[in-house]
Formats: C-alpha cells, sequence, structure tokens
C-alpha cells in the first residue's frame, strides 16, 4: 500500500517535471561580432636565444677511476669532452712499475739460475728412495 502511495507520488513529480520544460521556447542569444585589429607585417631580425638566470645539471654523470695508484703524468681530455671506450684518459708515471718488474725479474732469473743445482742434489736422494718425480 505505502509503495503505490510512493509510486504514485513520484509518476505525478515526473509527469509536473516534463510539462514545465516543454512549455517554452528559449532563442539563442545573438552575440555582436568580435573587434579584430588590423596591422602591416614588418620583416625585421629576431633573436633565437634567451637570457634566463638559473642552475643547469646533466642529466648524468660518470666518475673515472684509474685501475691503478700512481702519479698522472699527462691528461688526455678536456672537462666535457666526448671520449670512447677504450681511450686512454691518463697516462700515469711508469718509473715505479718498471722498477718493481725489474726487481721482479731478477729474482725470477735468480731463481732461475740456481734450479739446476737444486735438481742435481734432488735426483741422487729421490732414486735412493725408489721416488719418481
Amino acid at each position: 500500500m505505502i509503495f503505490r502511495r510512493l509510486f504514485f507520488i513520484f509518476g505525478a513529480c515526473a509527469v509536473g517535471l516534463v510539462f514545465l520544460g516543454c512549455g517554452r521556447e528559449e532563442k539563442a542569444v545573438e552575440l555582436p561580432p568580435p573587434v579584430v585589429t588590423v596591422t602591416q607585417a614588418v620583416e625585421k631580425y629576431v633573436k633565437n636565444w634567451d637570457d634566463y638566470t638559473g642552475r643547469l645539471a646533466p642529466t648524468g654523470t660518470v666518475e673515472v677511476r684509474p685501475q691503478v695508484s700512481g702519479y698522472l703524468m699527462e691528461t688526455k681530455f678536456q672537462d666535457g669532452d666526448m671520449v670512447k671506450k677504450g681511450q686512454p684518459l691518463f697516462i700515469i708515471d711508469s718509473r715505479p712499475y718498471q722498477a718493481e718488474y725489474n726487481r721482479a725479474k731478477g729474482e725470477y732469473d735468480k731463481a732461475e739460475s740456481a734450479f739446476p743445482a737444486a735438481t742435481l742434489w734432488r735426483r741422487p736422494m729421490l732414486s735412493a728412495k725408489r721416488w719418481r718425480s
């Protein structure tokens, strides 16, 4: 019963709103034409740059580190240069490395010259025990 009354009330309201909206005709408001200014074209030089204050930051940075330590003798690039993979960037002083190489080579040569003498006394000792090497 309550549902019939509510249905009847809402139906009556909907029909009333439809009749209210259909009775009048409204005309569109016409606006006056816009005011347009016209000038002659002028040919002149235009700058393609502007000055702005601010800070610039690169999109990416690379930290350059040597694989060995030492004193730099020469730098083969300038800041901001484009470099390629494998391109030498620094020349490192080779004198300390050359001295260490010479020392190690001398020790190797000394040990190599002593090797035949060491094998001379070792062979009779191993053969007496019937071992082989």
